[in-house]
């Protein structure tokens, strides 16, 4: 893993940072966070749950961890059940735009796919911080952590933020 900031990316050498242009304001400055690119292991699974991490090209330091909805614990025809990372509300089916628009303000996202789908609140607050621990440890320290959620992604969300006060800056369950 390289060190990533505006200046470095995973795929290419550390090069001096260029001058902000004359224009440039001091907040403009201070937008790229240092962090390693995760590369591979930005796809994987902790303890059961699959994640995806994805990371801008310029990093502002902010965390995105968002927690999907109810999930049918019974396997319907031959699709089996979901137990895929999704980093964003709708991302698996097709809801990029959304992720791609997060990015390019410079947040990272990631999501987990949880250890079992149903009513699985502490399988999904579980899965947050093992989440949050990993990012934390191989991507970068986040200097802020906005967790968000919707349906029982919601109350993951919440049950999450009262859990880890210590980590979490805000939360949004939806």
């Amino acid at each position: 893993c390289q060190p990533r900031t505006a200046a470095c990316t995973s795929t290419s050498e550390p090069s001096e940072p260029e001058s902000p242009g004359p224009d440039a304001s001091p907040a403009a400055e201070q937008l790229a966070v240092p962090f390693t690119d995760c590369g591979d292991a930005c796809e994987g699974e902790i303890k059961g749950a699959r994640y995806r991490i994805l990371l801008p090209d310029e990093w502002n330091g902010t965390l995105l961890l968002y927690s999907h909805g109810y999930r049918n614990p019974i396997a319907l025809g031959d699709e089996g059940t979901d137990s895929r990372a999704e980093p964003s509300p709708g991302y698996n089916q097709g809801g990029v735009p959304l992720a791609r628009a997060l990015l390019e303000q410079g947040y990272a996202l990631a999501g987990s796919g949880w250890a079992s789908n149903g009513w699985a609140v502490s399988d999904g607050v579980r899965a947050n911080a093992e989440l949050h621990d990993f990012f934390s440890e191989h991507v970068a320290q986040p200097d802020r952590v906005l967790l968000w959620g919707d349906s029982l992604g919601g109350l993951v969300t919440m049950e999450t933020a009262e859990a880890h006060p210590e980590w979490v800056s805000g939360a949004a369950p939806l």
